[in-house]
């Protein structure tokens, strides 16, 4: 499986049509069409979520060992299906963070490759925010790793923005992270904060070559995705 920045073909995303699985589903329609008129800039949009491209895989237990989505599933098993199916020789192994995340802990909205042995990582500068020490014990992880290739990454942290809640009382599942890497650009989640020119302006700096583009995406944030979770490229054959 190519790294998210090689040349891609299209994009495959879906279009939202269960009103249950959305807090406004017209509100995320209009999100959905910001993100696709962007990338249809680049590349072919077709409507209908892990590697470094060098052999190294970032995922989290949260997800993979659930025992409700594998159950008796072992983190060596796990492994073994993961190098089978998309080629992988090292499986880096993240944690969930996010206080309130209907996903189960997606590895999108906390770390991602930007380049071979760089990753951007979500990270929060309050601890007194209950996201701190799970951010900082990923941010931790993943300075401790190596890739396939036996290097230690280079890890460059991005602040989530300020903690927001959604109409039930919960926490909106924020982060710039959950980006999505088109054909001369990086399309980026927004969300009206002050984090949000802070972490454009990192991102510009991890990809010089590509237009880097925030789009406001809250409502997305409100179902725990964002830009990431509802595009896929399809690589360049």
């Amino acid at each position: 499986m190519p790294p998210g920045w090689a040349r891609h073909a299209c994009c495959w995303m879906a279009w939202p049509c269960r009103e249950d699985g959305f807090y406004d589903i017209e509100a995320a329609r209009n999100a959905h069409v910001l993100v696709a008129r962007e990338i249809a800039r680049r590349e072919p949009v077709r409507m209908i979520a892990h590697t470094d491209g060098q052999g190294t895989l970032l995922t989290t237990e949260d997800v993979v060992l659930d025992e409700r989505r594998n159950p008796g599933l072992s983190r060596t098993d796990a492994e073994e299906v993961l190098r089978a199916y998309l080629g992988v020789e090292k499986v880096i192994w993240l944690s969930a963070a996010l206080e309130h995340d209907n996903t189960g802990g997606h590895v999108d909205t906390l770390a991602c490759f930007v380049a071979p042995g760089v990753v951007a990582a979500l990270s929060c500068a309050d601890p007194g925010d209950p996201q701190f020490e799970p951010l900082r014990e990923n941010v931790s992880r993943l300075v401790a790793a190596e890739t396939a290739a036996g290097r230690r990454l280079e890890v460059v942290e991005i602040s989530q923005p300020e903690r927001r809640l959604d109409d039930d009382g919960h926490r909106i599942s924020a982060s710039y992270i959950n980006f999505y890497i088109a054909n001369g650009a990086v399309i980026v989640p927004g969300f009206d904060d002050p984090h949000d020119e802070p972490a454009r302006e990192t991102l510009t700096r991890l990809f010089p070559e590509r237009e880097v583009v925030q789009l406001p995406t809250t409502e997305l944030a409100r179902l725990a995705g964002n830009i990431h979770c509802i595009t896929q490229q399809q690589p360049l054959a």
